[in-house]
């Protein structure tokens, strides 16, 4: 099975990131997000298909936010777990 996930804008605010810092945030959360798809059976939204303009996510925890990568991890936890209890649109 193949899952295609486009995600047009990531908005992050109130963090101070540079460039560099987002450019990691979007490597990480892309690789962790391949990961947990990939990892076990997707969620039964992602399989159905489904497109969304907006994805509604659990808050991260505040430890997420100290490093890029850890953010970056903690975002694709929120989109995965979005796509568990989300309906496609």
């Amino acid at each position: 099975m193949t899952i295609d996930v486009h995600i047009e804008r990531l908005i992050i605010e109130g963090l101070p990131l540079s460039p560099a810092d987002g450019r990691v945030v979007r490597a990480a959360a892309a690789a962790e997000l391949e990961r947990l798809l990939g990892a076990a059976d997707p969620p039964a939204v992602a399989r159905a298909g489904g497109t969304w303009a907006s994805l509604p996510a659990p808050a991260l925890p505040a430890a997420a936010t100290r490093a890029p990568r850890g953010l970056g991890h903690a975002i694709a936890g929120a989109v995965y777990q979005s796509l568990g209890t989300t309906r496609s649109r």
